[in-house]
């Protein structure tokens, strides 16, 4: 498919197919003997994939995996660092959205927050301020050795917003109310439990 009938047909410029290139996200064209630029016939699904992760609000950066695996399954998917230091590491999550390990445990006790990528095993967890506590506590304590002071004053700085907690919502969390907005079982109040696959949970 010549570079301008993708462009018309995925609705984009030439030059977004030659940026999308450029970030390894697009196969590269192949000149034609004439100095046509060809794509694969694969090349359109791939820029409507993208062009559908932008409408969800991502940017290139937060298409995540699929980057890499250039599979539409990935779009929103991100490799999960280790948890080694991972107390002086903030901020949290792709996007840097979260300041402490507090924040980021209230944000999956309370089973996350529905977007079109968001994996359909994930279940609030229903753990109380001493459980999220004691989970902080052990998070911090796979701090190494050679970071132990740091790691020390950055969870006294962590603590310290103990009190300022955005995510935070212990009835959504307990399964006492139903997320506003939400659906499935991390915005019901109190889910069902069954033996289906975790990964089917959520309409996966």
């Amino acid at each position: 498919m010549r570079s301008g009938e993708l462009a018309r047909r995925a609705g984009v410029s030439p030059d977004t197919l030659r940026a999308y290139e450029r970030r390894g996200i697009l196969p590269e064209a192949r000149r034609t003997a004439n100095g046509y630029r060809m794509y694969p016939p694969e090349a359109l699904e791939r820029v409507e994939l993208i062009q559908a992760g932008l409408a969800f609000g991502f940017t290139l950066a937060e298409l995540g995996r699929f980057l890499v695996t250039k599979n539409g399954a990935d779009l929103g998917a991100f490799k999960t660092s280790t948890l080694r230091n991972v107390v002086i590491t903030p901020p949290y999550f792709h996007d840097g959205s979260q300041d402490t390990l507090w924040d980021v445990l209230d944000h999956y006790n309370k089973g996350g927050v529905q977007n079109p990528f968001l994996d359909g095993g994930i279940q609030r967890l229903g753990l109380s301020e001493s459980e999220i506590d004691d989970l902080v506590a052990f998070l911090a304590s796979l701090t190494s050795d050679r970071f132990a002071a740091l790691g020390k004053k950055e969870l006294a700085r962590q603590r310290a917003l103990r009190g300022k907690r955005p995510q935070r919502d212990t009835a959504a969390a307990l399964g006492q109310k139903a997320q506003k907005g939400l659906v499935g079982p991390f915005g019901d109040a109190v889910p069902p439990q069954t033996l289906r696959d975790p990964a089917t949970i959520g309409g996966r």
